[in-house]
């Protein structure tokens, strides 16, 4: 059997796409998974054997569980190595140069991301956004895989060594008849999950539902900050539910309860060419979704929501009241949407592509 080490420093052992979707998907093809991330014990789950590091209360702290990491890799002798995070990219190298077969997971355009962190000194973003891209085109050439997350990150790799592997839902999660007829709930609920940041557009979302006081919110996440938080609270209104951070399983339950998914992250250079996972979870569970008005999402988007623009509130309450004024149009979006993730925007179809390149990495 052979085995495979996945590694990150950055997410949590039950990430949607390192644990739910690759590792799973490793384990069904009959490899032996090993996951070192940052948990509070040792334990196999699913039969992935999470290998803990300590969790990181500052950036400085998370930079030296790095060395942890490596060490702990090293100690797997495992057959190839998968990392997640760009700064584990010199802990790929010396595994390389051990002669141990290592792939390179891109998750964001990190290039692009870094000129929008607050954390990092303004005169700085843009040298560091250049060294990263620097050092990703030269580990792209050196690594034996590289898996990304969109076509947009993947010209930035060599072709004969990148596959993109789109982060799509799993069918299995979203398993049996999916009520698309929303008609019966007495209040409508919106639903937003994933990072509660300023940049995903939470406090425009909030001004729009402070103008559709009939509807609830349901906002599911980690805030990215306190500051943030206590901001958001203030503006709230009642219609509108902080629910805090929720396991996977527990989120697709509250799909079931809603009646509509939004995503309207802001017009920012990474997220411009983003493909945000929830958006494919809202038309996987059968719920149109009021979407960024960004080109690249325009096809996904067509026939199972509308577009609006994530910085006017209004614009945004003008499309949650387009759909929910019209029942008909609703269920009707809600099943375009149902069925093009089941015909074409599932993890099924995306981890093909994942276990072929693991097939040829090992057979070289």
């Amino acid at each position: 059997m052979k085995h495979c080490c996945i590694i990150t420093t950055v997410h949590s052992p039950f990430d949607v796409r390192i644990f739910h979707k690759q590792a799973r998907s490793l384990v069904k093809a009959g490899y032996r998974v090993t996951l070192i991330a940052p948990h509070d014990r040792c334990e196999v789950v699913e039969g992935i054997k999470i290998i803990p590091l300590p969790k990181s209360r500052n950036r400085i702290a998370r930079m030296l569980t790095i060395f942890v990491a490596c060490k702990l890799a090293l100690y797997q002798r495992a057959d190839t190595y998968h990392f997640h995070d760009p700064e584990l990219i010199f802990t790929g190298l010396i595994l390389k140069l051990l002669g141990k077969k290592v792939i390179y997971d891109v998750h964001e355009d990190y290039p692009r991301q870094v000129i929008m962190k607050d954390w990092i000194p303004a005169f700085l973003r843009r040298p560091v956004s250049i060294f990263i891209s620097i050092i990703e085109y030269i580990v792209g050439r050196i690594f034996d895989g590289v898996v990304v997350a969109t076509d947009f990150i993947a010209e930035r790799f060599p072709a004969s060594k990148t596959i993109i592997v789109r982060n799509f839902p799993p069918i299995e999660y979203f398993k049996g008849p999916m009520d698309c007829n929303r008609k019966y709930l007495e209040r409508p609920i919106a639903i937003y999950v994933g990072g509660l940041t300023r940049l995903r557009g939470i406090r425009q979302i909030i001004e729009a539902f402070s103008l559709l006081k009939e509807i609830e919110l349901w906002l599911v996440g980690k805030f990215e900050d306190n500051a943030f938080r206590n901001e958001i609270v203030l503006r709230a209104t009642p219609n509108v539910k902080i629910l805090g951070f929720k396991p996977f399983e527990e989120v697709v339950q509250l799909y079931k309860k809603s009646s509509i998914g939004l995503v309207c992250l802001l017009p920012t250079a990474n997220y411009l060419e983003s493909l945000p996972i929830k958006l494919f979870e809202y038309m996987a569970a059968g719920l149109p979704v009021v979407a960024s008005n960004f080109p690249l999402w325009v096809e996904f988007v067509e026939g199972c929501g509308v577009l609006v623009n994530p910085e006017d509130p209004v614009d945004i309450a003008n499309g949650v009241r387009k759909i929910l004024s019209d029942p008909e149009a609703l269920q009707k979006m809600g099943e375009t949407g149902r069925r093009k993730f089941l015909q074409s925007y599932n993890w099924e179809l995306e981890e093909t592509k994942l276990l072929e390149l693991y097939k040829e990495i090992i057979k070289e």
